[in-house]
């Protein structure tokens, strides 16, 4: 027991402040994993979404071809 400086008096620490700070750590705790969840869940839709992109990009070249190919065809066709 903790005695009071001024009144020599014993302090009791009720079950109920443990009980609250125990609630509150458990819910501190339980907020953190939420976010990491969260942020981790973000993180690989925009890794998703990068890939997609990259992917795109990539493609665009070769569809620049293929629509040459495709124009040179059309213009043979055409002087037929």
């Amino acid at each position: 027991m903790i005695k009071h400086p001024t009144t020599g008096d014993c302090w009791i620490v009720d079950k109920k402040v443990a009980l609250a700070v125990l609630t509150f750590i458990i819910l501190q705790f339980a907020s953190v994993v939420w976010w990491a969840a969260s942020t981790h869940a973000n993180v690989q839709e925009n890794t998703r979404r990068i890939a997609k992109l990259e992917q795109i990009v990539e493609t665009i070249p070769v569809m620049g071809q293929d629509i040459k190919w495709l124009r040179k065809f059309l213009e043979m066709q055409d002087a037929k």
